[in-house]
């Protein structure tokens, strides 16, 4: 009996990095589209696991428990493909019931925390006709960023109804941009 290889999600999203202190005109713009708030503004705590050798880090994947109000989530991403202006990769992701049981289980299997970082977010969901997106405002000490996530033509869709210019879209993660500006911490064994 054959067994058929699932293939991994693909997470397909466009970071856009916002001059604007705040998210004013965004929600009203948002609104006008008929996007629709899923999930109120709240502070996510992230958490990267790696292995003592760094060998998530070095395959440019990641291993993040990401903590919001009641709620966690562990995820997995794989390594970027190349793309003209989206970020694609790999995504598993489950939610979990009790936070500290999973930081424990991750650590008694060996991973360390690697890094930890802090970020306000607020999700509104948009149906477009190629397909939902949803599009997160977040709120960090490094500026203020909008993330689109969905199929490909949706994203475009939504860039081209904001206006916005791709070739200001940034490909790299939170954490990288965290620690270019010298902010988050160093996970603590």
């Amino acid at each position: 009996m054959s067994e058929e290889r699932r293939q991994p999600p693909l997470e397909i999203e466009a970071k856009v990095p916002l001059e604007v202190e705040g998210f004013g005109g965004l929600r009203s713009r948002l609104r006008e589209l008929g996007a629709r708030l899923s999930r109120p503004r709240l502070r996510e705590e992230n958490t990267l696991f790696d292995f003592p050798d760094g060998r998530l880090e070095q395959a440019d994947s990641a291993l993040r428990v990401r903590s919001f109000g009641q709620e966690c989530l562990l995820t997995y991403k794989g390594k970027s493909r190349e793309h003209s202006f989206l970020k694609l990769r790999e995504e598993i992701e489950t939610g979990v019931e009790d936070a500290a049981a999973l930081v424990e289980l991750l650590q008694a299997l060996g991973l360390r925390k690697a890094f930890h970082y802090w970020k306000y977010r607020e999700i509104y969901d948009l149906e477009m006709h190629t397909g939902a997106v949803i599009i997160a405002l977040d709120e960090t000490p490094i500026g203020f960023f909008a993330e689109v996530e969905g199929p490909e033509e949706s994203i475009q869709a939504v860039v081209d109804l904001m206006g916005w210019d791709p070739a200001s879209f940034i490909r790299e993660s939170y954490p990288k941009l965290y620690r270019e500006h010298g902010l988050g911490s160093p996970g603590v064994e």
